[in-house]
């Protein structure tokens, strides 16, 4: 440790060739606060230079941008109250550094201020008398040339010269947004190569420090972590970088803004000899930074929303595979999965105090197309992205906090970033489990929450989820209940209005068309009933609808929903809440949107219900008699249900469909919970045959009516 008398440091070399330096040195007769001292002042003297200069080319730059503007028409500037430049000269970027912003506002207002005195100028002089401009010319020293342009010059001194202050307020506030013709790079592009350079690129604000003033330049700074913009990211994994903002920039940052910025590449410079770790050395000391506009929303014409919806009233069935074959038309068949697709994308009706988004699970193994599913629905969601489960820790599903500088700084997650939209999961069952219940409690109640180490945060997240899982062991096991297949407890699958298993074909049939589909595909072959963009633009029209139940079709639903309640349980069942009633609600409210509806009625609810008891059959429950409710094992736990697939599986080994009472009685109190006494079974027994739907043929024997 060496300790300067103008400026303290630390000496990180070599501690021998420091001491041969500092001999060397005092040989001379100079100490080393000498030494320091003439180095310093020779390197403070050519930052000065360097500085001077770049300060005159950069003047250069904003005078002759100002110049190519005069010859402009600038007129109506003013009245709009905006101006938009594009900036084509590469040096003038280099030489400006942090001033290109201020340097373009002044060449502009500049410009704009010039072009109107000299029409005020020349509207005068055109204006003069014969007489008055004769005796002004008269008065032109030396018989100037173009004399008409020099009195015009002269006019437009005085101009200068008089009180135009709220003349100059009302220039300055012509709003000026510019763009620079160099390349709009991608952050997962950077290279060695780009440090030092000049880039531009679009991002996404994710988190940010508190400005704070810097000493030296008398400008506020601020570190702020950017996020390269979802479709611009590799493999589902955007780039952050921290960026330092300048001067007024700060003012203008928050928190899931996006924006396209100017800025040099550069790596961050170790403080006090400390070191730094790699992948946080990487910053982008910024130039300028301009709003993006909003990407517009893609939208169907008039006729093609009309042509729609006739479709849809009056040929629904095939509308409605049109669609199904319009989504995703790489995948074949898969039909149940595409229209929950469809449901979840465009979710409930939006009602103060409800969750309109429908959650959707996808359950499959390897080759079953659920990732491909997904990515098509990521593709025509309006606002979403895509996330790998297994990576979520690193990048934060709802906030992380990331420290540089020594500064914490906390930032908000995917799904928050996506609030109003979609988030995809790829490889949800690799989440960690402390994440998976986070993300519960937020799906539920459409908040999250930070609270820790002094960092606090509460921010809206209406997010629908659409995830995609493997099951457990990578692989179906049908010799085990539903719940030991499933990756994640209870808890987690009653967020999902949707369940799916997505089984492989196995029939011949369906390999084959699945085959000679891959084969099309490949080749061109596959007809597109609509491209991913008419069906984005569907989408968007049809979440917007807010369709309502009728009092028949909400009878009904609630009737349906009773019947649930009432059924008897077994240990280990998927739990029948308020949570289910809703999320059946709002898949009527989605059907009835695809569909053009603002109206739901019964035909509504037959089908979705009929829909719903299709996903529970992939998962291997039994839903014979309406929606029921089964066990784990796939094992009805209504009574009634119960009884008759027993007594069908026996009837099945007699030629006549005979059924012995003592075999029945056996086989039905293997269900504890239902029968537990052979009075019991008896008593249930004689109370079908006085309903007709059994009797005894002969005594000890039963027979189906």
């Amino acid at each position: 440790m060496v300790m300067s008398d103008i400026i303290s440091f630390k000496y990180s070399g070599d501690k021998d060739q420091y001491n041969k330096f500092k001999a060397g040195k005092m040989s001379e007769g100079i100490t080393m606060e000498e030494a320091f001292s003439k180095y310093i002042n020779q390197e403070l003297t050519m930052i000065s230079h360097v500085e001077t200069e770049q300060n005159f080319t950069a003047s250069k730059h904003e005078n002759n941008l100002r110049d190519k503007l005069l010859n402009e028409d600038l007129s109506n500037v003013m009245t709009k109250g905006s101006y938009h430049v594009n900036i084509d000269d590469i040096e003038f970027i280099q030489a400006t550094t942090h001033d290109l912003a201020k340097r373009v506002n002044n060449a502009v207002h500049s410009a704009i201020s010039t072009f109107i005195i000299k029409k005020w100028a020349t509207s005068k002089v055109d204006n003069m008398s014969d007489d008055t401009l004769a005796e002004r010319i008269s008065n032109i020293a030396g018989g100037a040339e173009q004399t008409k342009e020099t009195i015009i010059k002269q006019e437009m001194t005085k101009y200068y010269l008089s009180d135009l202050d709220k003349f100059y307020e009302r220039v300055d506030d012509v709003k000026v947004t510019f763009t620079c013709t160099i390349p709009i790079i991608t952050l997962s592009d950077l290279r060695e190569t780009d440090l030092g350079r000049v880039i531009q690129f679009d991002c996404t604000i994710i988190g940010q420090t508190p400005k704070k003033l810097d000493i030296e330049t008398g400008k506020y700074i601020q570190s702020v972590l950017i996020q390269e913009t979802e479709s611009k990211a590799k493999n589902n994994n955007p780039v952050v970088i921290k960026t330092v903002l300048h001067g007024d920039d700060t003012n203008n940052i928050a928190t899931g803004q996006t924006k396209r910025f100017i800025g040099i590449y550069s790596t961050q410079n170790p403080k006090n000899g400390a070191k730094v770790e790699s992948e946080k050395t990487l910053e982008i000391d910024t130039m300028s930074i301009q709003d993006l506009e909003e990407k517009a929303e893609v939208e169907l014409t008039q006729q093609e929303l009309t042509t729609a919806k006739e479709f849809a009233q009056t040929e629904q069935e095939e509308y409605i595979n049109k669609l199904i074959a319009s989504f995703c038309p790489k995948i074949y068949g898969r039909e149940l999965e595409k229209k929950a697709l469809y449901l979840a994308l465009l979710g409930g009706s939006d009602f103060n105090g409800y969750r309109k988004e429908s959650h959707l699970m996808l359950i499959g193994e390897a080759d079953t197309g659920k990732s491909e599913l997904i990515k098509f629905a990521n593709t025509v969601a309006s606002k979403s992205s895509m996330i790998d489960g297994s990576n979520t820790t690193g990048v934060g599903v709802l906030f992380a906090l990331d420290e540089y500088d020594g500064m914490k700084i906390l930032r908000q997650g995917a799904m928050i970033m996506n609030n109003g939209g979609h988030l995809m999961v790829d490889e949800y069952d690799k989440m960690p489990k402390l994440e998976q219940k986070k993300l519960n409690v937020a799906m539920e109640q459409q908040h999250a929450k930070y609270n820790k180490g002094g960092h606090q945060a509460d921010a809206e997240c209406k997010t629908a989820i659409i995830a995609g899982s493997n099951p457990v062991g990578e692989i179906w096991n049908d010799d085990k209940n539903i719940k030991d297949n499933l990756p994640f407890d209870a808890s987690t699958i009653s967020r999902f209005d949707i369940v799916i298993r997505l089984k492989h074909d196995t029939g011949e049939n369906e390999i084959r068309a699945k085959m000679e589909h891959i084969s099309k595909n490949k080749r061109g072959d596959v007809e597109q009933v609509a491209n991913h963009k008419w069906v984005q633009g569907l989408l968007n029209y049809l979440r917007k609808l807010k369709p309502v139940f009728t009092k028949e079709a909400e009878e009904l639903l609630i009737n349906r929903f009773v019947e649930f309640t009432q059924i008897e349980q077994q240990d280990g069942s998927i739990q029948i809440q308020t949570r289910q009633m809703e999320g059946i609600q709002r898949l009527c409210e989605a059907w009835a949107k695809l569909l053009f509806k603002t109206e739901i009625d019964t035909v509504i609810v037959e089908d979705v219900i009929k829909f719903y008891q299709e996903c529970l059959c992939t998962l291997g429950m039994n839903v014979s008699k309406g929606i029921s409710q089964m066990d784990l094992r796939g094992h009805s736990t209504n009574k009634e249900v119960y009884f008759e697939d027993c007594f069908r599986t026996l009837a099945k080994d007699d030629k006549d469909g005979h059924v012995d009472l003592k075999d029945l009685a056996t086989e039905l109190l293997e269900n504890q919970k239902m029968f537990y006494t052979d009075d019991m079974v008896l008593r249930y027994i004689e109370a079908r045959k006085v309903k007709g739907w059994l009797y005894e043929p002969k005594v000890g024997v039963l027979k189906r009516q």
